[in-house]
């Protein structure tokens, strides 16, 4: 008589879990950040390219099938040696410390299957703006240290999937930004989003 109670709770749980998630959440990621920044072949002389860990902040409300997200993200250092023109070629050692916030609009679009009821697939994409700060810090062979603030801001596209449990999901997703510089940006990372 237990079991036939549990199993009639479960059934009625499932039509619940199958509506479109809606509700406020926050999560966490961790994933590489690529920062590749082309030379100009005036003052630099060569590309500054490195990846480097970074993790992300997000809280967000999801209206069924579309989600408004705040996020914030910061990575570890990013280094490079590049050449400089400064009047003889010269390698310099930089440094950066990057932070970026976004804010996006996502849709979701869920993945057909009904082997496992209480489980839903999603891929989804979205589209947003983002502001980045950069703060560089450089070492030049026979000059000295040399400290750069600088900021960027855009478009940011993102695609990833999404798993949602009956009280969280698990993400992975691929962001790009829109930089307005000569500079190629991307994350990608997998985290864990609780909702409420």
């Amino acid at each position: 008589m237990r079991s036939i109670a549990c199993a009639f709770v479960a059934l009625l749980a499932v039509p619940a879990f199958a509506q479109d998630v809606s509700g406020g959440y926050v999560g966490a990621s961790l994933g590489n950040l690529s920062y590749v920044e082309r030379a100009d072949g005036l003052v630099t002389q060569s590309d500054f390219d490195d990846s480097a860990s970074a993790y992300r902040l997000y809280s967000g409300y999801r209206f069924g099938r579309f989600a408004l997200e705040l996020g914030y993200a910061e990575t570890d250092g990013i280094a490079d040696t590049v050449t400089m023109d400064l009047g003889a070629i010269v390698p310099v050692d930089i440094s950066n410390d990057f932070t970026v916030t976004t804010l996006r609009a996502i849709q979701f679009f869920p993945i057909r299957q009904g082997r496992l009821p209480f489980v839903k697939l999603n891929l989804f994409v979205g589209a947003g703006l983002y502001d980045a700060d950069l703060q560089s810090e450089g070492s030049i062979g026979g000059v000295g240290a040399v400290s750069i603030a600088d900021s960027d801001n855009g478009g940011t596209a993102v695609i990833g999937l999404q798993l949602d449990l009956p009280k969280v999901s698990l993400r992975a997703e691929y962001e790009w930004f829109d930089t307005q510089s000569s500079v190629d940006l991307w994350t990608a990372g997998v985290g864990l989003v609780f909702r409420f």
